[in-house]
């Protein structure tokens, strides 16, 4: 008996109503509510604990240096005078962004439980370094200054880490300086000595010279002395005057600075870290900016399901024809019973 009964025509595509698209929410509103408050917490969590940091600056200039006086002659022993601008951001870059900086942070902060890495991986160390690295950014101001940057999802600790970066620069900056002049020092020392040898042979030799010249001048009152003599001895005199006191100013400048080298180490008074902004936790919050977004998420969401509600109405025959092997008929018993 079916077989006389013709077959409604498939269009493939229907009129979708704004009624339907509701009564299709209404039907399964506990499902789509659900889906929206799911990935509504989801993508508040992701954003708040994730990708979203708070972030502390520290701005600083690195001292210069007060012994630039020279010790002696050779000018390789000296002590530098300063540093310029680009010299102080090299070796605060260096400082910043040595192995020695991220141990002493994840040590004292305990960042590998702080980031939740799991130590029974092999390379769980590594990749702390690569997170707390990638936390820090050193950048030079407009005005000489050197501003160091770090992020993280605690605003205070963020702050905390800022200011122990740029003590731990203060403290490791004074020990290569202080390691520097220590090995200077006993070079000159070395000098030193030397010199006072120097100085003590040529004022031993221009007392022989003088009791040499006593002597002349004490013949010349009793006979005539060669005058060539006695001009070639005036002559080496003055010479050996000229280096003795060449040598006392230089053995006095170095006795001086040596003294002065050896009590800045002592007193501790070498360049150091200036702190021109100290890190203060950031006052802004990242939880509205959060709930902004996340509210996005979530609008972009019910929009997707809005859409496929519609997109499967609007095309529910194709979608009878792929899903009953191209026999367009559940429709037609549909409404086949309703008739009965």
């Amino acid at each position: 008996m079916e077989s006389n009964i013709n077959l409604p025509k498939t269009t493939g595509t229907s009129s979708v109503s704004t009624d339907e698209i509701l009564a299709v929410l209404s039907r399964r509103k506990w499902l789509y509510l659900s889906i929206l408050l799911i990935s509504g917490a989801l993508s508040f969590w992701v954003l708040k604990y994730m990708l979203f940091t708070y972030t502390s600056q520290a701005s600083f200039y690195m001292s210069e240096g007060s012994g630039g006086a020279s010790v002696g002659q050779n000018k390789e022993y000296n002590f530098d005078g300063g540093i310029n601008a680009n010299e102080q951001f090299n070796r605060a870059y260096q400082l910043v962004n040595s192995t020695q900086l991220y141990d002493h942070l994840i040590k004292k902060f305990n960042l590998i439980k702080h980031y939740g890495i799991d130590t029974t991986n092999e390379f769980y160390y590594e990749s702390a370094l690569a997170r707390l690295s990638g936390s820090i950014v050193i950048k030079k101001t407009p005005f000489n200054q050197i501003a160091v940057f770090v992020s993280d999802k605690h605003r205070y600790l963020a702050a905390e880490m800022a200011n122990e970066i740029l003590r731990f620069c203060d403290e490791t900056n004074k020990k290569h300086i202080m390691n520097s002049m220590t090995q200077k020092l006993e070079l000159y020392d070395l000098m030193l000595k030397k010199a006072q040898e120097d100085s003590d042979t040529r004022t031993a030799l221009f007392k022989a010279q003088m009791s040499e010249l006593n002597t002349v001048m004490t013949r010349l009152e009793r006979q005539p002395v060669n005058s060539m003599a006695l001009l070639d001895l005036q002559s080496r005199l003055g010479g050996l005057i000229s280096r003795v006191e060449s040598s006392t100013e230089e053995l006095i400048r170095m006795k001086v600075f040596y003294s002065l080298a050896v009590q800045s180490i002592k007193e501790k008074n070498l360049p150091s870290v200036v702190v021109v902004i100290k890190a203060r936790p950031s006052h802004r919050s990242i939880g509205w900016q959060s709930i902004l977004i996340c509210g996005m998420i979530m609008l972009l969401v019910l929009s997707g399901i809005i859409y496929s509600i519609y997109f499967k109405l609007r095309y529910k025959n194709y979608l009878h024809v792929l899903m009953s092997n191209n026999k367009p008929i559940i429709e037609f018993r549909q409404k086949q019973k309703a008739s009965k």
